[in-house]
């Protein structure tokens, strides 16, 4: 039976490229199924999601702000048994700048600035 080890899922900001990779242990090859509280599901907020690899994967739409959404996922082993668990999703508002010639997130929450690759 697979367990899911992703713990949570970090917080993305509107406008800023958002990749992330969710993990389990148990027999490969895993699939995986989402399923979002977010209004038209995840592809509005201008994420998807790959049932293959398991990653998140996008860049939320500079208008984009989404509190606490929830994300249900299924992970499957190869031997077809599963795992459920529930993730909460914010999407944040954020501005861009520059610092030092390296374009960076200027965060609305209040967190440190971020560098963007």
């Amino acid at each position: 039976m697979p367990t899911i080890t992703t713990p949570a899922i970090p917080q993305a900001f509107a406008g800023v490229p958002y990749s992330f990779t969710l993990t389990a242990t148990g027999l490969p090859p895993f699939r995986w199924v989402g399923a979002s509280s977010l209004p038209g599901g995840v592809s509005t907020s201008g994420l998807s999601f790959n049932g293959n690899t398991g990653v998140i994967l996008g860049t939320p739409p500079a208008q984009a702000q989404v509190s606490g959404a929830e994300f249900l996922v299924t992970c499957f082993d190869g031997t077809g048994n599963s795992a459920n668990t529930i993730f909460y999703l914010d999407i944040l508002p954020g501005t861009r700048g520059y610092i030092g010639g390296q374009l960076t997130l200027f965060p609305a929450n209040g967190a440190p600035p971020q560098q963007i690759p």
